[in-house]
Parts: C-alpha cells; structure tokens; sequence
C-alpha cells in the first residue's frame, strides 16, 4: 500500500474517532445531565427561638375553598430566628412592635388551610413554611429560619 493512502485512512480513523468520542460526550451530557449540582442548604450556627404570647385559632376553609367548614385550627408558633443574620437586631426590635400584625398574617395563612391538609401527614410542615415564607416576606428579611408549633389543634 502507498504511505499517503495509509496515512489519509489513519487520519480519517482519527477523526472519525473524536467524532464519535466527542458526539457521545454531547449527547450523554445533553440528555443525562451529567452528575446533579449539589446545593447544600444554609444551616445557620445559632438560632434563637422566639415564641409569641399567646394560641392562635383559625376557621379552616372548605375543600373547595368558598367558606368557612366550621373546623378549626389552634396553634401556638414559635419562630427559629437566624442570630447571625444582618438583619438580626432590626427584626427583634421590630417584631415586638409588630405582633399583632405577625398574628394576623398567620392567621391569613391558616384561614386558607382545609381540614384534610391540616390534618395530613405533610400538612404541618407545610403550613409551618407557609407562615415562615409570610413573615419573612412581611418584614422583607430570610431571618426566620424555621417554624415551630407548641400547640397544634385541628378540629
């Protein structure tokens, strides 16, 4: 065999190989994804729990949503507050202040809650975000880093 036609089918080997190296690195990253980004969840060092003053009892709503089912919720909620937030100092003199309005956004929360959600395996934890996702946007802050129930009632 002549060298040029032995080193043209070497070349063309060559490039059809990284060709076909390159095209399944592609396609397997493109449809596989590749290994998952690993984010891991903020733990802050110290939290300090805040519990307010008194329960707090809510009508539940109908599964539809339209009114009042005549069941009811009674919790008492303590909050987890971030002590190493920024915003840490501003928020406790604020949240005094403020209680009533906290109460009354929990209860908003808790008005829009059924029977069966708040009785549901899932149903606490869920309604515990809920309520730190309402206070933490009312006071425009992620200072309250989780929800806790002293008291949980439904009925």
């Amino acid at each position: 065999m002549d060298k040029k036609v032995v080193i043209i089918i070497g070349v063309v080997f060559v490039v059809l190989l990284l060709v076909i190296v390159g095209g399944g690195f592609f396609l397997y990253s493109t449809f596989m994804g590749g290994a998952p980004e690993v984010q891991q969840e903020y733990v802050p060092d110290d939290i300090e729990v805040w519990t307010l003053t008194d329960s707090i009892m809510a009508n539940l709503t109908t599964e539809d949503g339209t009114k009042a089912s005549g069941n009811m919720l009674r919790v008492l909620v303590s909050f987890g507050l971030d002590t190493s937030s920024k915003d840490y100092k501003d928020f406790t003199a604020d949240f005094v202040l403020k209680e009533v309005v906290v109460r009354d956004r929990i209860i908003k929360v808790l008005e829009q809650q059924t029977y069966a959600r708040a009785t549901s395996p899932d149903g606490k934890a869920e309604i515990a975000i809920q309520i730190k996702d309402s206070i933490n946007e009312y006071f425009g802050t992620t200072i309250i880093y989780e929800v806790y129930f002293a008291d949980y009632l439904a009925q």
